[in-house]
């Protein structure tokens, strides 16, 4: 349309999100959805004036698979500072642990499993996973005294 821009941000490349899913799980529904998601996404490249993504690794990937990379590269940046209303702990030692917040969508539940087998034996911190789902798989993951997981609906 003449007199518009059009700009798209991607917080990610849906195609490769949805290819993963299509391997975890090789139904009609996972192929309809991934080749939905990858046709839609062709045509926000093709249209789009600018691109935004979120690293330059998502920018590779676009280029790769629509032949146009991001024209604006903006990371997610946290500013690590502590609120006021927490600066009378902030000198408090800290009990460490590591800690995984999510979901059980797929991506997750591969990364978390393999984390729990090849990386939780070998440290010597307290693992909590916290997400909605996981009680399903509580028995595969929970190590006591290792790996806890905390069921919370989110």
């Amino acid at each position: 349309m003449p007199g518009v821009e059009v700009i798209t941000f991607f917080h990610n490349v849906e195609a490769r999100f949805f290819w993963g899913s299509w391997r975890m799980r090789r139904t009609l529904h996972a192929l309809g959805v991934l080749v939905a998601n990858t046709l839609a996404e062709r045509k926000a490249v093709k249209y789009s004036d600018k691109i935004v993504c979120l690293s330059q690794r998502d920018s590779r990937l676009l280029n790769r698979l629509y032949g146009r990379g991001a024209t604006h590269i903006a990371p997610m940046v946290l500013e690590d500072r502590c609120p006021a209303a927490f600066a009378q702990y902030a000198n408090d030692p800290p009990e460490s642990f590591a800690l995984f917040v999510g979901g059980t969508f797929y991506a997750n539940r591969a990364g978390f499993a393999w984390f729990v087998r090849g990386v939780a034996p070998r440290i010597d911190l307290p693992v909590y996973i916290v997400g909605r789902g996981f009680e399903a798989l509580r028995a595969e993951l929970e190590i006591p005294g290792k790996v806890c997981l905390v069921v919370h609906w989110f």
